[in-house]
């Protein structure tokens, strides 16, 4: 089967996430991303998308999760890169289930413009 779980990870502090967060995003703090990567992901090859609160910190969270074995994340920028563009649902609940989508693509991207951005979310 080509059917691969994702996972939307949000990097910014709790009290930022509680404010606001794209819908069905986990949060996982980027000062203890290592530490809880293992249980907030149930496998190394999932899809894991990665946002917080600038594309520096998204990127460096991205960069600590592949080299903590992570095989497909991707580095998708700030939220409000995705408020702004995506156009994908944002929520303040507390709703943070990792999903399932179809698809076979397993890669890291980091630095990816709005644009590619908006295409892989448009996908998920």
């Amino acid at each position: 089967s080509f059917e691969k779980e994702y996972c939307i990870i949000d990097v910014r502090e709790n009290t930022d996430y509680a404010k606001g967060h794209v819908k069905g995003a986990k949060s996982l703090p980027a000062a203890q991303i290592v530490a809880h990567a293992n249980e907030a992901l149930p496998r190394k090859n999932m899809m894991v998308y990665v946002y917080g609160a600038d594309s520096g910190e998204s990127c460096a969270a991205a960069q600590k999760l592949s080299d903590a074995g992570f095989t497909s994340v991707t580095e998708t920028g700030s939220y409000d890169d995705w408020a702004r563009d995506s156009g994908c649902g944002l929520e303040q609940s507390s709703d943070s289930r990792c999903k399932g989508v179809d698809g076979k693509e397993s890669r890291r991207n980091a630095g990816n413009d709005g644009k590619e951005r908006e295409e892989r979310v448009n996908r998920l």
